[in-house]
């Protein structure tokens, strides 16, 4: 997926603070996705019926961190 972040930051051919801020967010939404799969793996060890619940927002969270990357990367 790195490749698809250099790629909006070539197409955009945006200036070095720019091109650092959108870096910025790329660390933002890996560190969100990392801490939901850790999220994820701590509720396994509570009952099933929480963990419907909590596999939803893992969704949601995977989700919201590809918005991230992908919006920042081809807005400008």
């Amino acid at each position: 997926m790195g490749y698809f972040w250099q790629k909006g930051q070539w197409r955009r051919g945006a200036r070095e603070g720019r091109r650092k801020y959108v870096t910025d967010i790329d660390g933002i939404a890996i560190k969100l996705l990392l801490s939901s799969f850790h999220v994820l793996v701590f509720i396994n060890y509570f009952s099933n019926r929480y963990l419907l619940c909590f596999l939803l927002c893992q969704i949601l969270m995977f989700l919201l961190s590809l918005l991230l990357v992908f919006y920042f990367n081809f807005k400008y």
